[in-house]
């Protein structure tokens, strides 16, 4: 919402930018439009997405094999059966 208002009232061109401000930037920048301080928010943008543009780029993930429950080999109980059979045994 601030990034908005910011935005709105020509602070900041874009709210994307709001999160490459600094904390101790964000109060001057609030009373006055602050060239300086935008441009340097710029600046940090551009070296943020220079570095890590290729460092981020994953490949495609198989999310579906990872969720699969281990399935008990044949003769043997599944977890849920053996935990609740434990259960049952401490009462």
């Amino acid at each position: 919402m601030l990034a908005a208002e910011m935005e709105r009232e020509l602070r900041i061109p874009d709210q994307d930018l709001f999160y490459y401000l600094l904390f101790d930037e964000l109060e001057p920048l609030i009373r006055a439009p602050q060239p300086q301080i935008v441009a340097q928010a710029l600046r940090r943008r551009n070296m943020f997405k220079r570095t890590f543009e290729q460092a981020w780029k994953f490949d495609e993930v198989a999310l579906s094999h990872l969720w699969d429950r281990p399935k008990p080999r044949p003769g043997r109980s599944s977890p849920e059966e053996h935990q609740s059979s434990s259960l049952q045994s401490l009462f």
